[in-house]
């Protein structure tokens, strides 16, 4: 037997019966995001400062991201989310990684390398007031971030780290001649 127990705008909670002993589990299910790794003009990452008043801590610096909107494809949601978080439109998307979490907690995350940056800012529907600072970041510093756990240790850090693997060993081709020291 399986029934929803909440849902909400992002969250959905089910309890479902399984095996002989009816035992019951509980399964989240959050809806599915982007993560955009966008490059600007001089070859660094772009982050945001994010202020979260219901997280805690209240300020976060990381990349681009959202939720999935129905009728979108993931690119055009990995663009929509750079113009309200970051105020750039992409002239190049690609699909870089997915990340698909199942168990107790389920949800699927596209990561999405961005270039070719135009000013295009979106409103967004967080408030104007909820990304504090754009944070343009270069390879050498983001690196460093990384390794120092700045980031925390998710998903989003293991996908940064492999990029700039794949940039150091020279397999990165999204920005042809692009090199890490």
């Amino acid at each position: 037997m399986k029934k929803t127990v909440y849902q909400g705008r992002y969250v959905r909670v089910d309890e479902e019966e399984f095996g002989e002993k009816r035992v019951l589990y509980e399964k989240a299910f959050l809806r599915n995001g982007v993560t955009v790794i966008p490059f600007d003009p001089e070859d660094r990452v772009i982050l945001v400062r994010e202020h979260r008043p219901q997280e805690d801590p209240p300020l976060r610096l990381k990349l681009v991201t959202g939720f999935l909107e129905e009728g979108m494809t993931v690119e055009e949601n990995a663009d929509r989310e750079l113009r309200e978080e970051a105020g750039f439109k992409a002239g190049r998307l690609r699909l870089y990684a997915v990340n698909r979490q199942t168990g107790s907690f389920n949800q699927t995350n596209h990561y999405v390398m961005a270039a070719d940056l135009v000013h295009s800012p979106l409103p967004n529907p967080d408030g104007h007031d909820s990304i504090l600072e754009v944070l343009p970041v270069g390879l050498p510093e983001l690196y460093k971030m990384l390794v120092e756990g700045r980031f925390g240790y998710s998903t989003a850090s293991y996908v940064l780290l492999k990029i700039c693997i794949e940039i150091r060993e020279g397999r990165f081709d999204f920005i042809p001649g692009l090199r890490l020291p």
